[in-house]
């Protein structure tokens, strides 16, 4: 990702409610459903975070292997084991199964339209699944296998039994169907006039941090470049880089006003120089609208102090959330 590249962040927001109501839920029309409420997956399950980080609610039992809050639907999809299940956000408490997978895929990706959630990479996976609840198909195989990873597939295609695998779990994933119709009547219904995506209201470049150039072995004059996470106050500051074909940024979390870098995950974890190490390294944010819940690398962050609850990774924010992924 080369500096530019962080201005232009991938990013995805729903339409965000303007009042909270009784225990956390906010009507909208006919429906409520919780907003601004961080979800995170843990080794337990999904559990739904309010914004002041004070309630904590376990909304799954079990570890998914992937998570995604769809605000234009309004449900949290996600993998139990080879189930796709949906949470439904606008009834607390009803989950359905949309879906048996024949086996395991290496990625999931929630699309309407031109919008995904997240833009899938083909080049990182061979198998992955698609949902697209507004389309004929709203279940079908996403095919991997793209760019370097088609020689890693299919061995210059030497390898034609590997090769046959890659293309059987294509086939078969291309054969799901929806277990729920009603249901995915229903949620079209929600989805047809709201959004998945908004505007970028973060990552705006702002003046240079001052940090060691020895780290940039790629691009010195990049080291130091921060982008600002809004109505937040904090900073993602570009602390180093390497690489020849592909440049990858070390990117570490930063409070202006304290002049302090902030670890991304283990509370009251502060430091006056930048670090290298993998744990100090930010690789997703999630921020509500109002900038009141964050996610940073799963773990849930209340004002400029650090996480106050750490996961294994996050779903997303309810009623609406930018979200910057490196």
């Amino acid at each position: 990702m080369t500096p530019k590249a962080l201005v232009l962040l991938t990013v995805f927001a729903g339409a965000c409610c303007a009042y909270q109501g009784q225990d956390g839920l906010v009507p909208k029309g006919d429906l409520s459903i919780l907003t601004g409420h961080a979800l995170i997956a843990t080794d337990d399950g999904i559990v739904a975070i309010s914004p002041d980080g004070k309630t904590k609610t376990r909304l799954t039992t079990t570890m998914p292997g992937w998570c995604a809050v769809d605000d234009r639907a309004m449900v949290l999809w996600f993998l139990e084991a080879v189930e796709l299940k949906a949470l439904d956000l606008a009834r607390p408490g009803r989950i359905v199964t949309v879906a048996t997978l024949p086996e395991s895929v290496d990625d999931v990706w929630l699309t309407y339209g031109k919008e995904a959630l997240p833009e899938p990479e083909p080049h990182t996976f061979e198998a992955g699944l698609q949902i697209a609840p507004l389309e004929q198909k709203p279940l079908s195989v996403l095919k991997g296998c793209d760019g370097d990873m088609m020689v890693y597939c299919l061995g210059d295609g030497e390898n034609e039994e590997e090769s046959a695998e890659i293309e059987e779990r294509w086939q078969a994933l291309d054969k799901l169907t929806f277990q729920a119709p009603a249901f995915l009547a229903e949620i079209r219904q929600r989805a047809k006039d709201r959004r998945l995506s908004a505007p970028n209201t973060i990552g705006e470049r702002v003046k240079k941090v001052e940090v060691p150039t020895a780290a940039c072995e790629t691009d010195e004059e990049s080291c130091g470049d921060a982008f600002s996470l809004g109505a937040t106050g904090l900073q993602l500051v570009v602390v180093g880089n390497s690489g020849e074909d592909f440049t990858y940024h070390w990117v570490n979390l930063y409070d202006p006003q304290r002049r302090l870098f902030i670890h991304p995950t283990s509370a009251g974890r502060t430091r006056a120089t930048p670090s290298h190490e993998e744990d100090w390294q930010v690789r997703a944010v999630w921020i509500s609208d109002d900038g009141k819940s964050k996610i940073i690398n799963g773990a849930f962050f209340v004002g400029r102090k650090g996480p106050v609850f750490s996961g294994e990774r996050a779903c997303g924010i309810t009623g609406g959330a930018t979200t910057i992924r490196f």
